[in-house]
């Protein structure tokens, strides 16, 4: 069966009618995005990410058929993954950084005086410092480019707080660079 021309409401539906035989086709659509969006809450690291996913997508696939098609499913699977590397932070307390994508470049480094590579040195260790709420709502916003809207619906908060809890992370982010890259020059 070709897959890519249903939509994510279509294919939830057929999923629902037999989960075993559709949701590998749920799996390989989203699979990159999800682990991408791992790595970047727990600073990089593949195998922590790898170990979040499979429990995301496992606990995906025992809650399908309760899934409200109504809903955006990669809200909901954004909200799995967030809730699962929280608990993963809890439980391992330290987490090793990696690497950074080059995307992240963007995140609110304004200054043209640093090389690429330093602007994500310094992007990976004020994420490294922030806490994992703050991490999650700057990766949501900046890196994965989510809107408010997106980001309210994956916290289940209202947008108005969201905009609120991101002017504060990125405001606590941008201090934590100032106090360890004060030459940075920020938006």
């Amino acid at each position: 069966m070709n897959y890519t021309k249903l939509t994510d409401q279509e294919l939830i539906l057929l999923i629902q009618s037999d989960p075993q035989a559709h949701f590998e086709a749920l799996l390989y659509r989203y699979e990159n995005q999800v682990f991408v969006y791992a790595c970047r809450l727990l600073n990089y690291n593949q195998e922590n990410a790898e170990d979040v996913c499979s429990e995301v997508w496992y606990k995906c696939y025992k809650s399908i058929l309760a899934f409200n098609t109504k809903k955006k499913f990669i809200s909901w699977v954004y909200q799995i993954t967030h809730n699962q590397a929280i608990d993963y932070i809890r439980k391992h307390h330290k987490i090793q950084i990696q690497s950074i994508d080059k995307s992240s470049e963007a995140f609110f480094i304004e200054s043209k005086s640093y090389s690429s590579e330093d602007k994500l040195i310094y992007i990976q260790h004020i994420l490294q410092l922030l806490n994992p709420q703050d991490r999650s709502l700057l990766t949501l916003h900046y890196l994965e480019e989510k809107t408010v809207p997106e980001i309210a619906e994956i916290f289940s908060l209202l947008p108005k707080l969201i905009s609120l809890k991101l002017f504060r992370a990125k405001r606590r982010a941008q201090k934590i660079a100032k106090l360890h890259y004060p030459t940075l020059i920020f938006d």
